[in-house]
């Protein structure tokens, strides 16, 4: 079972290499801080790989972390119930 686990870690990280590899063309991203700063930057080029990477870690950064505030949210609503059980049961 490892093994496979291992063997699909490598074909994912082959094929993000692989994609970082035939996409390293810069763009160019506008940054509308400038509206607040002035003399600021307008603009920064980076590779599309970059961006395409840095928005899956934020998507799967942000799921995490609302993820989580649901299961206290929901922890704490189970062990209120299960105190009002057990001060029913007495």
């Amino acid at each position: 079972m490892n093994l496979w686990r291992y063997a699909l870690g490598l074909l994912v990280i082959f094929g993000f290499l692989a994609f970082a590899l035939a996409n390293d063309e810069p763009i160019k991203i506008n940054i509308y801080l400038n509206l607040i700063v002035e003399g600021g930057l307008q603009y920064i080029y980076l590779p599309i790989y970059v961006i395409v990477f840095l928005t899956l870690f934020l998507g799967v950064f942000f799921g995490i972390v609302l993820e989580h505030i649901r299961y206290i949210k929901m922890r704490n609503l189970l062990r209120l119930r299960e105190s009002e059980l057990r001060k029913t049961k007495i």
